[in-house]
């Protein structure tokens, strides 16, 4: 029997009319709360130690430099490892901070997507039944061949679109995690980082994914 995987990135999202690119995250103000320090009311008790606030997030500050350099493009996995390659010989004295800094990113790009992504908004899109996001979606599951969906992206989307065509969602799994798989796991946040490398790892072990 013919089998399909499927494998989608960010083009998938973006298709939908979500603003789910990494510049869209460093320009808005969830990414500003970190650039200022200024603890946000929405962060929650439990959070707020993982957190770093009050001071400079220097990781945060790179990438938002990066974002300037490039015309307003940025891969934030890309400065991550910039970041941790060129500072890895350091003194680790001064990098202190990093873990916070890290998991202060990681989690307000989660804060991000869950407040800024509106399914409601997306499904009442006159265009959204017309993008090719839904209509390979519909067409695969249409045909009734068996299919797997490899999803790399945050965002709940797809699991949307396959409610709306009455897909499977078992047939779902999110690489990096999800914004709705973090909201059912405490003390968790979405997967952001870099593959290993040794030098990264011995001196950033909290940047690997």
């Amino acid at each position: 029997m013919k089998k399909i995987v499927l494998i989608l990135g960010n083009g998938f999202d973006l298709d939908l009319g979500l603003k789910t690119r990494y510049i869209d995250f460093v320009n808005s103000g969830y990414f500003g709360n970190i650039i200022s320090g200024k603890k946000p009311k929405w962060l929650e008790k439990k959070d707020e130690e993982r957190c770093v606030f009050g001071v400079k997030n220097k990781l945060a500050s790179f990438i938002k430099s990066q974002a300037n350099e490039n015309n307003n493009w940025v891969d934030i996995e890309k400065c991550i490892k910039k970041y941790c390659l060129s500072n890895s010989q350091g003194d680790a004295a001064n990098f202190t901070d990093f873990d916070k800094e890290l998991f202060t990113i990681r989690h307000f790009l989660y804060k991000y997507l869950q407040h800024t992504i509106d399914n409601k908004k997306m499904r009442d899109n006159c265009n959204y039944k017309k993008t090719v996001a839904y209509t390979l979606l519909e067409r695969v599951i249409e045909s009734g061949v068996e299919y797997k969906i490899w999803n790399f992206n945050y965002t709940y989307s797809c699991r949307c679109v396959l409610d709306d065509i009455k897909g499977n969602p078992l047939n779902l799994t999110h690489i990096h995690s999800s914004v709705d798989e973090c909201q059912e796991k405490y003390n968790t946040t979405i997967v952001l980082g870099v593959d290993y490398e040794k030098g990264i790892y011995n001196a950033f072990p909290s940047a690997v994914k």
